[in-house]
């Protein structure tokens, strides 16, 4: 599923939605968040990746996400629907496809790519989720 952007990317920045509504489950909501509720042109990220493992296409990947303010250029944003419930919010097979779509970003970039909580740039719990561990990253962020 994920095509090399022809733009310079170094890092990926991962993100939670930080709501568990089913209805919320669905980039065209995110779309919605971002475009009428923060006067954005599209949804901030590049992917979200829901509850049943499928991954919505989300901001066109040639363009620069708008996720993490400061640290947008050269990066790709991916969201996981949930966390309005803390860590425990999200699934094995949501998990299970989030791990599998960024060893295949990571083997798309040949390993020259890093991995990064939104937490890491912003004074947010975001994500909730323990990504380090899922995708067993070292202290720079590399798989």
């Amino acid at each position: 599923m994920f095509v090399k952007p022809t733009r310079y990317v170094s890092r990926v920045f991962l993100h939670c939605t930080a709501s568990s509504y089913p209805h919320h489950d669905d980039i065209d909501v995110v779309r919605k968040w971002h475009v009428e509720g923060r006067g954005w042109s599209d949804v901030g990220y590049h992917y979200m990746v829901h509850r049943d493992g499928s991954i919505s296409v989300g901001r066109d990947i040639e363009r620069i996400p708008a996720a993490q303010k400061g640290h947008n250029k050269g990066s790709i944003a991916i969201a996981l629907h949930g966390g309005g419930h803390g860590k425990d919010d999200f699934g094995k097979v949501q998990l299970r496809a989030l791990k599998r779509f960024c060893e295949e970003i990571n083997q798309a970039y040949e390993g020259d790519i890093t991995f990064h909580g939104h937490s890491e740039v912003a004074l947010r719990d975001c994500p909730v989720y323990d990504y380090r561990s899922l995708l067993g990253l070292d202290e720079k962020g590399a798989m």
